[in-house]
Order: C-alpha cells, then structure tokens, then sequence
C-alpha cells in the first residue's frame, strides 16, 4: 500500500452555494470545473490554481441560518501554502484592498499566515511554513 496519499479534494457543507461558489472564484481564484445534483444535495466542485479541488456541497436539509464552528468534531480550518512569508503578505494585501473582511497578519515561530472566512464562516488560512 502507497503511503504517499496527496490530498485531492476536500468538500465542504455550506448554506447557499451560488454565494460560496461566488466567494471561492473570487477570493481563491478558483474555477468552477463541475456541477451535479442528488435528491437531498446539491454539488459544486471548484478546481483552486494549485489544482485543489474544494467541493462545495448545499444539503437540502440544512438551515440557512447555520453557521460553520471550529469547536464541533470535524474540521476547524482549511489552510492553503504559499511558499514564503512575503506571499502571505501579497495575499493580506489583496484581500484588505478587496474589503475581504481578514484576521491581522501572523507571524509565529512555525511559520506566518493570514485568515480570511468564507460566507458560512469556514476559516481559510493562507499559510507559509517558517524556513
């Protein structure tokens, strides 16, 4: 069995998704590859320019007042690399230029990041590891 397993995708839950797919296209960049829909969901794959492909899923049966919470089993944040220190500080620029609403800059011993929450409050942190 391979124990190089790189990630292909991740697939998120989210509450309205012509407004998530609109914020993944516009503040990651990404582009909308796929679209397809079951009896209780509907999906929406988004390939980022790295080639990550986040999968935005709307589930029928979820309130449109939920909101994302780091603190309940599951995942707490997605975190994309860069590859310097300097490129998150491009990311924080255009995100405060865009009026993206975003934490302050980072810098801690393991590396410096910029947050940046999508429409259902899903932390995205642009990450670069410390050299």
């Amino acid at each position: 069995m391979a124990s190089d397993l790189p990630v292909h995708h991740i697939t998120l839950s989210v509450t309205d998704m012509a407004r998530s797919a609109r914020w993944y296209c516009d503040v990651l960049h990404g582009v909308v590859i796929a679209e397809r829909a079951g009896a209780t969901f509907r999906r929406t794959l988004v390939r980022l320019p790295s080639g990550l492909i986040i999968g935005l899923t709307e589930h029928a049966d979820t309130p449109a007042s939920d909101r994302f919470d780091p603190r309940r089993v599951g995942m707490d944040h997605l975190s994309l690399a860069v590859a310097t220190a300097a490129d998150v500080v491009t990311w924080r620029d255009d995100l405060k230029a865009r009026d993206i609403p975003h934490d302050p800059l980072v810098q801690a011993p393991s590396g410096t990041l910029v947050v940046c929450y999508d429409p259902d409050g899903i932390a995205v942190e642009v990450y670069a590891p410390a050299p």
